[in-house]
């Protein structure tokens, strides 16, 4: 699902000597559980309170993000495209920058030596994670989100995942190809990041 399916949008634009403001707020209808997802039942909501801030004195967009979530099992994320097309992306750690292939290379020979889980390229990051080419880049600082993928059909696009409501930390045979247990089989008891 993404923003194009919002509801309740409302947006405010402000300019002044210093820069520019956008004020978004709006309202995305999801299923509100697993079960729901399942029997395609929307029946929940997650709303969003944007505050993007366009400084004229530095190259920056601050961005500000506040969810109210009333659903449980999904993931929100945020997608910044680029323009970039890339191979690679770099990111930090705890001992400096990294540098990842967009698509793991595991994906090739997983199944050929017998591993128990497809492997992916959902990566973890500290403070940053980038794209850049020859002429310019961009990056993504943040100190609240830790997990990030690059997507789209050049993969051109940063998705930084905002938060994961989840009940079970492991789901048994989400995916067609998974051959064994992803993570722990253990349910919360009350799902993360939700307000129900």
């Amino acid at each position: 699902m993404y923003s194009d399916n919002a509801k309740d949008v409302k947006t405010e634009i402000c300019q002044n000597q210093y820069g520019g403001t956008i004020d978004i707020k709006y309202t995305f209808e999801v299923p509100s559980n697993i079960e729901k997802r399942k029997a395609q039942i929307v029946d929940g909501a997650v709303e969003v309170h944007i505050v993007v801030t366009v400084p004229n004195h530095k190259p920056v967009i601050e961005v500000k993000l506040e969810v109210n979530n009333y659903a449980k099992d999904h993931r929100l994320r945020a997608l910044i495209p680029t323009n970039i097309s890339s191979s690679f992306s770099i990111s930090d750690n705890q001992f400096g920058s990294i540098r990842r292939d967009v698509v793991d290379s595991a994906i090739h020979v997983w199944e050929k030596e017998g591993w128990d889980e497809r492997p992916d390229s959902i990566y973890p990051m500290l403070n940053f994670v980038g794209l850049s080419n020859d002429n310019y880049g961009v990056s993504i600082l943040t100190n609240s989100t830790r997990e990030y993928e690059i997507v789209g059909e050049g993969f051109d696009t940063i998705a930084i995942t905002l938060f994961r409501s989840i009940g079970f930390l492991e789901k048994r045979r989400c995916y067609a190809d998974q051959v064994g247990h992803l993570g722990l089989n253990y349910q919360h008891q009350i799902p993360k990041c939700s307000e129900n």
